[in-house]
């Protein structure tokens, strides 16, 4: 708070700091990092061509998906247990009283992306489950393990489309020939 017992100036701070790290670290970064950390600690070469679902159950991990997946549900089941005159919650269900919007679709707020993330873990009335703290706990593992096996059932889709897309070409290839 501010001398003149303000939120404007450290709201205004805190949103721009945050907005910054998380634009630096995008999916993509986390999905690789994760991955060719897991397989220099394994001892896995690109050469050896082991999937990367293979590196992580070899590893007994999850997905880095189901890894922000399960932080993000833990954080947001513990705001939503705040007080309403605490700052990370009027973070997460605040709304701008004045001002005009840009053209364009709106920008997602944090919560419009975490109530996607509750979908595709499968878990409904998320806000009545946080509020009990042990069924909250109780229920994210299973979101988490939903998440994982989402991201298992898209990756072995994306490995059979570029499996079939390099036939394709090579069958081109050997019919020009």
């Amino acid at each position: 708070m501010t001398a003149g017992n303000q939120l404007d100036a450290e709201l205004d701070c805190r949103i721009k700091s945050a907005s910054a790290t998380f634009a630096r670290l995008k999916d993509r970064v986390w999905k690789v990092f994760h991955q060719r950390h897991l397989r220099t600690i394994l001892g896995v070469s690109w050469k050896d061509y082991v999937t990367n679902v293979e590196v992580l159950q070899r590893a007994g991990m999850p997905s880095i998906e189901s890894l922000l997946v399960h932080t993000q549900l833990r954080w947001v089941g513990h705001a939503q247990r705040m007080l309403d005159s605490r700052i990370p919650k009027f973070l997460l269900y605040g709304e701008l009283g004045n001002g005009v919007r840009s053209r364009g679709r709106p920008l997602l707020r944090y919560k419009d992306v975490v109530k996607r993330k509750v979908i595709s873990a499968g878990i409904s009335n998320w806000e009545e489950l946080a509020e009990d703290r042990q069924k909250w706990r109780a229920e994210i593992p299973t979101g988490t393990g939903r998440v994982y096996e989402t991201w298992k059932t898209l990756e072995a889709a994306r490995r059979e489309r570029r499996h079939a897309a390099t036939q394709a070409r090579e069958a081109n290839a050997a019919g020009a020939s």
